[in-house]
């Protein structure tokens, strides 16, 4: 009788929470030593830690990983894997983490293998077998980002349908260069999941007299699956540690919910560091979720490659260190609950140009996404990207407190309805500072430092601020920006209404001849000026190019001009903040931004 009372009282208790059907069991860890730890172990405590993440994946796949289960990898170990986790799901309150334990340096997800056994083919052109796909190759890279080697192509005219190609393959076709992404392929049609499309006109040569002509690079040939290197100075591989990245991504999260990655470093992959995606392929509702993930306190360097990522699979393009995308399927809905946080993104293996493609972090097709605290050195790529993503909008993301240097472009904004961006500091760079367009409606850019911007070869978007194609309804207010080569700020086609004021607007060391300080297209109607000061170059009368685009109209005013004309209130000053002028001795706190910034190199901003 006892009993049957006791479980009697246990259901009405039950019953009156409501919350039957959950069974509460306590939340389990598990533990990853790449050294001493055993697949065959339990591995729930460090002396019973598995080996390989391979066995995580496993207990993921038999839906083993429940709320507020710990996965954790031994701080100061390497795993040479691609981490897998599709279809996991924590829940608010109780996330699934991937973390770190014990002392010592950062636990390092690594998607590049060793490769030894070279002997030499001629000359200071050294091979080695190589049977899986060869991305990226790196000279002593392991324990700092480097620059990767340069790929060449294996140059063979005009495409030919039914002929079978392999990666690295270069063709032309209806005046076209394309380089193949994969082995094997489609031989009848030029996918873009097997082909991507190149900037130059012309095809290269074979791959060999590629090589031969070109010091510091490698030759993938799948046909023979060798891997051929001429390293910079001529030396034999053998003498160095080689690094040859043969996986896609560090971490892939495909269709996972309220998931934290935290204090994790990956290196080397081809593509992404940390994909988190949707597939195409039909999935479960819950495997369609890919929500209320954070991201915070990693490292990630080399990432990305100079082809895109893009796939039948994923059906989108984007790749760098942190890629989140909700897909393109039907019925997709904007992705919630993101958060990257106190990362350090550092090198991009890309070719150094301003490309859309590839970018530190993108983050495509999200509801309330807040990017905070970031440290983003991508040397050859955008910084921070947030943007919608083929229909599926993008809302209300939060761009905040983030430190960028040396990119090629460093916040974009585009497609997004009331984006903030606030309180970053944006120095000793390229491309623009902040750039919104793409139909972003109402954005607030507030309180971010933007100096010293440089453009990189002949690239026309070098500004402080620049919005264009279509952002309206927007502020900009208690910005600093000062240095830049173009203009401090400008309003081109689609950006109205306004309202700009209360910032400090320094066009005296603009390194584009001239001094111009703002450039406003008569596409923008509507602009409230109020309250800004300006500090001009002296030696010209042409600071503020207004209504341009007016054919015949006499476009370009002085100060004097403008205050009678447009902004009643404005202040001519003393010269920006004096913290504007020099370079912060500690970019970044974080520490991750710490442990990066050790063993990076140092930037070499070329003004």
């Amino acid at each position: 009788m006892p009993r049957f009372q006791t479980q009697s009282i246990g259901a009405t208790f039950c019953l009156l929470l409501t919350v039957c059907s959950v069974r509460l069991s306590p939340a389990a860890t598990y533990y990853v030593d790449a050294t001493h730890g055993r697949d065959a172990a339990s591995g729930t405590s460090p002396q019973a830690a598995w080996r390989h993440l391979s066995a995580v994946e496993r207990l993921a796949q038999a839906r083993g990983l429940k709320p507020g289960d710990s996965v954790l990898l031994k701080s100061g170990e390497r795993w040479r894997e691609q981490f897998d986790l599709s279809d996991i799901h924590g829940r608010q309150g109780a996330p699934i983490r991937i973390a770190s334990y014990g002392t010592g340096d950062y636990p390092t997800i690594d998607a590049a293998d060793l490769a030894t056994g070279w002997t030499r083919v001629q000359g200071d052109i050294y091979q080695t077998p190589a049977v899986e796909a060869v991305y990226k190759v790196f000279v002593d890279g392991d324990d700092r980002p480097v620059a990767a080697l340069q790929p060449v192509v294996n140059g063979l005219a005009d495409w030919t349908m039914g002929k079978q190609y392999v990666l690295g393959d270069q063709v032309q076709a209806n005046g076209k260069t394309f380089t193949a992404l994969r082995t094997p392929m489609d031989p009848k049609h030029l996918n873009p999941a097997d082909w991507y499309r190149v900037n130059s006109a012309a095809v290269q040569t074979d791959g060999m007299t590629n090589l031969l002509q070109t010091a510091g690079s490698f030759w993938y040939d799948a046909r023979s699956k060798r891997l051929l290197v001429r390293l910079a100075d001529g030396s034999n591989p053998a003498s160095h540690s080689i690094q040859i990245t043969t996986r896609r991504y560090g971490v892939h999260l495909q269709g996972s919910s309220n998931v934290v990655v935290d204090g994790l470093r990956i290196v080397h992959p081809a593509k992404a560091g940390i994909a988190a995606v949707v597939a195409d392929t039909p999935l479960s509702d819950a495997a369609q979720d890919n929500q209320f993930n954070t991201i915070q306190n990693s490292i990630l360097w080399n990432v990305a490659d100079t082809t895109s990522d893009f796939s039948m699979a994923l059906n989108t393009g984007g790749e760098g260190g942190i890629y989140i995308s909700p897909g393109s399927g039907p019925g997709r809905g904007s992705l919630q609950g993101w958060t990257i946080q106190n990362n350090a993104i550092g090198i991009v293996d890309s070719a150094r140009y301003l490309t859309y493609e590839r970018d530190g972090i993108l983050v495509a097709g999200t509801t309330g996404a807040s990017i905070k605290n970031n440290y983003v050195s991508t040397a050859n790529a955008l910084g921070i990207s947030v943007v919608s993503e083929r229909g599926v909008a993008c809302s209300t993301p939060a761009v905040v407190g983030n430190y960028l240097t040396n990119n090629d472009g460093n916040i974009r904004i585009s497609g997004c309805a009331q984006a903030s961006v606030d309180s970053n500091t944006i120095e000793y760079s390229y491309g623009y500072g902040v750039q919104v367009g793409g139909n972003s409606n109402a954005p607030v850019v507030t309180r971010n430092v933007i100096h010293h911007i440089e453009r990189l070869g002949q690239e026309n978007a070098y500004n402080g601020f620049d919005c264009n194609g279509g952002a309206p309804g927007g502020t900009l207010s208690e910005n600093n920006i000062a240095a830049v080569w173009g203009a401090e700020a400008t309003f081109e086609v689609g950006c109205g209404h306004w309202t700009i004021e209360r910032n400090i607007f320094d066009s005296s060391s603009n390194m584009k001849g001239g001094g111009l300080t703002l450039y406003i297209r008569r596409d923008s109607p509507q602009l409230q000026f109020r309250n800004n000061t300006y500090h001009l170059n002296a030696g010209t009368n042409r600071q503020f190019n207004f209504g341009a685009g007016e054919p015949g109209a006499q476009t370009f005013h002085d100060f004097a001009w403008w205050q009678q004309t447009v902004e009643q209130s404005a202040q001519s000053g003393p010269q920006a903040n004096a913290l504007v002028m020099r370079r912060a001795a500690v970019p970044a706190k974080t520490p991750a931004a710490q442990n990066y910034l050790r063993v990076a190199p140092p930037v070499n901003w070329e003004p």
